[in-house]
Parts: C-alpha cells; structure tokens; sequence
C-alpha cells in the first residue's frame, strides 16, 4: 500500500471511531495500534471528510484493508454498532465497493465475537496490573506499570486489527465461518 493509502485508511478509521461524539479508550489504543501496523504517525485530526479520504484509496487490497478495519473499530466496543458508525460504515460500503458479499450486519457480528478474546485479554491485563500495585510503590515502577498495561492493551487490539489492516476480509477467515452461526454456502457449513 502507498503511504497516501495508509494515511487515508488511518484517517477514516479515526472517523469511525469518533462519529458517535467520542473516541472511548479502547478507539483510542486501536488507533495507536493501527497506526504503528500502517507505519504513518497518527495526525492531529479535524473533521474528516469521509468521501475524498476514500477517493484517496485506489488499490483493493487497501480499499479491503479500510473496509474491513473500519467495520472493527465501529464493532469492538461491549455494546452495539451505533447509528453514526453505522452511517460512516455503509458510505464506505458505497465508496470503497472491493465486496459485497457479506451484509454489514453479519461484518459486524463478526468483528465483534473476534474482539471477545481480545477484550478478556485487556481485563486480564488490567487485573495483572492491580495484582502488581502495592503499598509504597515509587513512581518510576508506577510509570513502568502503566507502560506495560497500556502496551498490553494496544497488542491485545493489534493482533485482531491486523488481519484487516492486511487486506484480509472478514468473510475470508475460515475459522470463524466454521464456527459461525452464519455459514456460508461450502464454507464450514
């Protein structure tokens, strides 16, 4: 991918994740993971124009890359897709046409039962953190103890977010198909 996709592909997950008013934390460190996989520095971000930063997206694997990671981050939360994710979501459905196979719907669901690992593991990691805190702790272990929270935090994202910020579509991951509630017609059904 060229850098410009990969700034515009940063750029509109940024956009999902802010569409409902908010970046929630866990928005916050997929984006600091998707920008470290996408190797551009996350910019500061005005409003975002969801259309020409699509335009700017020209090869599949890429436009497969945003859609697919946009459709995470909008998923990854503990509670529904909500409406102002959902409309960026279906303006990039139109924008970025590399697939149409599987309904938004069913993308999301899926992305959501992928984050459920991720999501035990970022509590786990977090109980870990408490476990370590202790009466008299100074306040340079205490800052090594956030470092390590939080970069646990991002590589528990990272390595969901990864396969869509590698082009890997959703509909193509033949474990989760397998263990679907939604088959698809010869795939592990």
């Amino acid at each position: 991918m060229e850098r410009s996709e990969r700034e515009a592909i940063l750029r509109l997950l940024h956009a999902v994740a802010s569409a409902d008013g908010r970046i929630r934390p866990d928005g916050e460190r997929a984006l600091e993971a998707a920008s470290r996989k996408l190797a551009v520095p996350t910019p500061t971000f005005e409003t975002i124009d969801v259309a020409h930063e699509a335009a700017r997206i020209t090869t599949l694997k890429a436009k497969v890359a945003a859609f697919e990671a946009a459709v995470a981050i909008a998923s990854m939360d503990d509670e529904a897709c909500s409406p102002d994710k959902r409309a960026i979501i279906e303006k990039l459905r139109t924008l970025l046409p590399a697939e149409t196979q599987v309904s938004v719907h069913e993308r999301e669901e899926r992305w959501f039962a992928r984050f459920v690992e991720p999501r035990r593991r970022m509590a786990a990691a977090e109980v870990d953190f408490l476990h370590n805190m202790k009466e008299g702790i100074g306040a340079a272990e205490y800052c090594g103890l956030i470092a390590d929270l939080h970069g646990a935090r991002v590589a528990a994202l990272r390595d969901e977010l990864d396969s869509a910020l590698e082009g890997r579509a959703s509909y193509l991951d033949l474990d989760l198909y397998a263990e679907s509630r939604w088959p698809v017609a010869g795939v592990g059904a």
